[in-house]
């Protein structure tokens, strides 16, 4: 088949998925939406958020079928055929169809033995002074923004250690390697543990938005947004 017959293969299908969907709604059968979808999101929301609700999804909608693929990077998802991309941004910054599904919370954490060595900061300036992990974001060190009085302005920070994956930036700052600004939702269950310290939370540090993106915005299946419908009632804040 030419890539213009599979593109023009896809478009028939999702047209015929909502078609399904439309039905199973005017029915009040939501759970008999069928199709295959193919989802994709950064490590740390997978473990976090949807790992854990996956098999309660496929349980309500036994018909859908689904590819998963992880990855903190945003992919091209028409050439792979991804139904919806879940990211962590300020704002999508795409020119594509997006929908935004949450707020997430960040805190500023370390481990018991990094404090225990380095002492603990109270005030946001004395992070130049600590060592710091930071995410990357398009291969740059992504900022911490505080917001004071109701403006943005960066945190200098004394940065050691960089990395694009959110785990990994988790499992070091554990380790004791330093200070890093976490999610909260990937944070909670180290922070309930002792694993990790929260630090200043008095302060407030600037959310960041959970989006999905899709490749066509008038072509979003109905097994796509029941996914998404899904997870999004399960969201930290939203249940």
């Amino acid at each position: 088949m030419t890539e213009e017959g599979k593109r023009f293969q896809e478009r028939c299908i999702a047209i015929l998925n909502e078609i399904d969907t439309a039905v199973a709604t005017g029915t009040g059968d939501r759970h008999k939406i069928t199709g295959h979808i193919r989802i994709s999101a950064p490590p740390s929301v997978t473990s976090a958020i949807l790992s854990p609700q996956v098999s309660g999804f496929m349980r309500r909608y036994p018909e859908i079928t689904l590819d998963f693929f992880v990855t903190s990077a945003l992919p091209d998802i028409v050439r792979h055929r991804i139904d919806a991309a879940i990211v962590l941004r300020e704002w999508p910054g795409v020119k594509m169809a997006s929908r935004k599904l949450g707020s997430m919370n960040r805190v500023l954490c370390a481990s018991p033995a990094y404090l225990a060595e380095h002492g603990t900061p109270l005030r946001l300036a004395e992070l130049s002074q600590h060592n710091c992990i930071q995410s990357l974001l398009s291969g740059d060190p992504e900022p911490w923004i505080a917001i004071t009085k109701g403006k943005r302005r960066n945190i200098a920070v004394g940065t050691v250690l960089c990395s694009d994956n959110g785990d990994f930036i988790r499992q070091a700052c554990i380790s004791g390697v330093g200070i890093a600004n976490l999610y909260e939702f990937h944070a909670k269950a180290d922070l309930e543990a002792g694993r990790l310290v929260r630090l200043m939370p008095e302060k407030d540090l600037e959310k960041v938005g959970l989006y999905a993106i899709f490749p066509h915005k008038d072509l979003v299946s109905g097994g796509t947004l029941a996914f998404l419908d899904f997870m999004q009632m399960r969201l930290p804040g939203n249940s």
